[in-house]
């Protein structure tokens, strides 16, 4: 089936749906008549050509992956255009964030680890342990020589000690 050519107002809705993903309101925008906005928005996205136009405004306005760790790449390095703005009082603030910057991309490179300390039913055990409340022969003989084994090692003390 050829495609009919879109009109100016499609066109228009087609710019400004991306902008807040509501279509009345795009409608409006768009040059429709507040009365029937509603039923044109909702009418105009079940449309291929509009949804498809839709996609490919919205693609154009996102960043790929690449581009943002390009442009955190820049920010970090103080390579990215200079915006400063200077207020009443004469404080300048700079409008990127090089150190922002570079926890971002630290994190996406994994190199801020966070330890975690998880808690289960061998943690107090283990305390018991290192704190010599419990001897090897108390824990082998309620939970068996390989569990045993496993806390010991756990606490960094060797089975052998009492």
């Amino acid at each position: 089936m050829a495609r009919r050519k879109l009109t100016a107002k499609r066109k228009r809705f087609i710019l400004e749906y991306p902008r807040d993903f509501h279509a009345e309101k795009a409608a409006i925008r768009a040059g429709f008549s507040a009365k029937t906005a509603r039923s044109a928005g909702s009418r105009l996205l079940q449309v291929v050509d509009i949804w498809e136009g839709i996609e490919r405004e919205f693609l154009k306005r996102t960043f790929s992956s690449g581009e943002v760790l390009h442009r955190l790449m820049l920010i970090a390095k103080g390579e990215a255009p200079s915006k400063v703005t200077e207020k009443s009082d004469g404080e300048i603030i700079e409008v990127y964030d090089r150190k922002g910057a570079l926890e971002l991309l630290g994190k996406y490179h994994a190199l801020f680890t966070e330890k975690i300390q998880i808690e289960d039913w061998r943690s107090p055990i283990i305390q018991l342990i290192r704190d010599g409340d419990l001897t090897p022969a108390q824990v082998k003989s309620e939970l068996g020589e390989s569990l045993a084994q496993e806390l010991f090692d756990s606490a960094g003390i060797p089975i052998t000690a009492s």
